[in-house]
């Protein structure tokens, strides 16, 4: 029951291009026009409008997928557009961070040089020996100067050494969102990008050029080798024509001489005897020919 309702849909589906109800037919069996059973079965054919109804359902669904293309490329463009925002907020926070702990650790140290210095002027008031020398010409004060001196450098250097590096993540995403961003200005600049494509193709044309002109060169150089051979060829039948010329000249000047006497005892076979008798009784004609020809022969 289930697939008789799909197939109704489906031809429900149709209906509107093709036709199905169709009047039954008759299977002529004689020439009488009703000799024949009827016959149920029909081909459908198109309907009169099935050609509009397809090319409009057709361009429906072009459309809804046109639409429905310009959707998934709007979407797809918002996330990368909100992507990079992301990028670039993170970096401006990661600078924001790092600035605030360049101040912190400035801040703590000047306090610890502070308090230095006033547990240095403490003792020194303390000891009671305010500008009094000491051995090799030196007071108190420059003594606890380059002390205070020795442990702030031992300071600095412990709160370098401290100093955390650079996160990878933050690295990476710093990087990514400044290659977008040169990305974005490259193809923002045409002038740019035909100038990059002059410089990396400008070269291919000087080859092409150069490879042209040398099969030009090679084609030339065969053509000269071909025509010096046409050249003798034509020379040589030349001098073959002139040779037949001269040959046929000669043919022609012996056609034209006058042919020579003909003896008289090659007519005598053919005339009768003074008794009236054959002088040759084996006389035939095959003779007479062998003789004809053998004399044309001797012209030639």
């Amino acid at each position: 029951m289930a697939e008789l309702e799909a197939m109704l849909g489906e031809v429900e589906s149709v209906s509107g291009v093709l036709d199905f109800d169709l009047p039954p037919t008759r299977a002529a069996v004689s020439d009488g026009p009703l000799s024949g059973p009827l016959r149920a079965e029909a081909t459908p054919r198109s309907t009169q409008h099935g050609v509009n109804v397809l090319a409009s359902e057709i361009a429906q669904e072009l459309q809804s997928w046109l639409e429905q293309q310009e959707r998934d490329y709007a979407i797809h463009a918002s996330e990368q557009r909100a992507m990079l925002l992301d990028i670039l907020a993170n970096h401006r926070h990661d600078e924001e961070d790092l600035a605030q702990v360049r101040s912190a650790v400035r801040k703590a140290l000047v306090e610890d040089v502070g308090v230095t210095i006033s547990e240095s002027l403490s003792d020194v008031a303390a000891s009671g020996r305010e500008g009094t020398p000491v051995a090799g010409g030196e007071s108190a004060g420059s003594l606890e100067l380059l002390l205070l001196q020795a442990r702030l450098d031992a300071l600095v250097t412990t709160i370098e050494s401290r100093r955390p590096g650079e996160p990878p993540d933050m690295v990476a995403s710093s990087r990514a969102a400044a290659e977008v961003v040169e990305r974005k200005r490259a193809r923002a600049n045409g002038a740019s990008q035909r100038a990059s494509f002059l410089q990396l193709t400008g070269h291919l044309d000087t080859e092409l050029i150069d490879e042209a002109e040398n099969v030009s060169a090679s084609r030339q150089g065969l053509l000269a080798e071909q025509s010096g051979r046409q050249e003798d060829i034509m020379h040589c039948l030349e001098e073959v024509a002139t040779e037949r010329r001269h040959e046929f000249g000669k043919l022609v000047a012996t056609e034209r001489r006058a042919p020579g006497p003909v003896p008289a005892e090659v007519w005598l076979p053919l005339l009768p005897s003074q008794d009236g008798s054959p002088r040759r009784k084996t006389f035939h004609s095959e003779d007479v020919f062998e003789e004809i020809l053998q004399r044309g022969e001797g012209r030639v």
